[in-house]
């Protein structure tokens, strides 16, 4: 039987703070969004969308071009967001706004858009989210490391804004750290094993 999965293909781009190798003129991202569409568009429940790497790592004119490129071809626009605090802080510090506010500000921000992680907000990162429709994705225990930083009141649940998240339940903060503490993972993960560890879930 047939489990009728869908997939996702979101084709990367960066063009600052990255490994110089890998930089990218929106020119040269936006042909290799042309590429995969042609080689996998047709791919049945496969789709092709942008997938910039972060606000940080992606200047406007190249995050136009592939917000230019998604609303060209109806699709979704997927971009990771104010995931950890010191990035979060160091690009406030060094562009004067936020990832939220940076992106609203060179207008890819809309219903079509999704943004990972998304857990370091200011009370305007919310506004702006609920008011552009912008969809949040969690993954709370991604990396199996929890986010240092979860607070309530900056939490996108509070203002009912669009979100999807890990399979698993949503836990506060302190039951992270407590799973974590608890339930070490085994040496072997850290390894490179195809051996996956199999962890309990609530954590009690």
């Amino acid at each position: 039987m047939i489990a009728g999965t869908t997939m996702l293909v979101a084709v990367g781009a960066q063009d600052r703070h990255y490994d110089a190798r890998i930089l990218d003129t929106p020119e040269e991202a936006v042909a290799r969004l042309d590429r995969y569409e042609a080689q996998f568009g047709n791919a049945e429940r496969t789709t092709v969308v942008p997938g910039p790497d972060q606000f940080f790592s992606n200047g406007p004119d190249l995050l136009k071009a592939l917000k230019g490129w998604a609303r060209d071809h109806g699709r979704l626009f997927h971009i990771h967001s104010s995931e950890e605090p010191n990035t979060t802080k160091w690009f406030k510090e060094t562009y004067g706004s936020t990832p939220i506010e940076y992106a609203d500000s060179i207008g890819v921000l809309d219903e079509q858009t999704v943004v990972a992680h998304q857990v370091n907000n200011t009370e305007h990162d919310l506004d702006i989210l609920k008011e552009r429709g912008v969809k949040v994705v969690h993954n709370p225990l991604g990396k199996y490391l929890p986010y240092p930083t979860l607070p309530s009141q900056h939490h996108p649940r509070q203002r009912h804004a669009p979100r999807a998240r890990d399979a698993r339940p949503w836990h506060p903060r302190r039951h992270l750290y407590r799973w974590f503490r608890v339930r070490r993972l085994p040496e072997h993960h850290f390894r490179g094993s195809r051996r996956q560890p199999v962890l309990p879930w609530p954590p009690r």
